[in-house]
């Protein structure tokens, strides 16, 4: 009884692992594209730089609550704990699926994510998408934009792959 309970922990222990590994992953390249496509923004229409500083600001801070959510699923007690099939569950789950309650409960247990939610909404603030619409037109055009975003997709699938088999593998 005792081996059996030890071998389930240790299951459990490793998939926890892997799920948050690859989602670090998985958001860590969403993060380098965001990099990327500011640095040529930036390039590209310098007079919009500090519009573009915004934007690209707001999208990691974005990615970190993306991030900081998944961490309080994940460290959740094992039967509240979601089994994901894909990376894509877990990025629905932290946005869509996100709930008032957990907001809450995250608010009250994190001082960084308290902190992080007041950036994200100072930034909504100063973001005036409609002013970008044409340069983000022009953005997505260059060439060096365009391979970061199909790297960026690539590794999506590569990592989403390795994901889905190690998850088939554990069950």
């Amino acid at each position: 009884m005792i081996k059996s309970w030890i071998r389930r922990m240790t299951r459990i222990e490793g998939e926890s692992r892997l799920i948050r590994d690859s989602f670090q992953k998985y958001v860590r390249s969403h993060r380098e594209f965001v990099d990327i496509a500011e640095q040529r923004a930036i390039v590209l229409m310098p007079e919009q730089e500090s519009a573009w500083k915004v934007m690209f600001g707001l999208q990691r801070l974005l990615a970190e609550r993306q991030l900081l959510r998944f961490e309080y699923l994940l460290d959740r007690d094992e039967s509240a704990r979601p089994r994901w099939a894909k990376l894509s569950d877990i990025e629905s789950r932290v946005e869509g699926g996100w709930s008032e309650t957990e907001e809450g409960e995250l608010l009250r247990a994190s001082q960084h994510y308290a902190k992080m939610s007041e950036s994200i909404n100072a930034f909504r603030g100063k973001l005036n998408a409609q002013n970008l619409d044409a340069q983000l037109q022009f953005l997505q055009e260059d060439s060096h934009y365009r391979r970061a975003r199909f790297d960026l997709g690539d590794n999506a699938r590569t990592l989403g792959k390795e994901f889905t088999l190690a998850i088939s593998k554990g069950k």
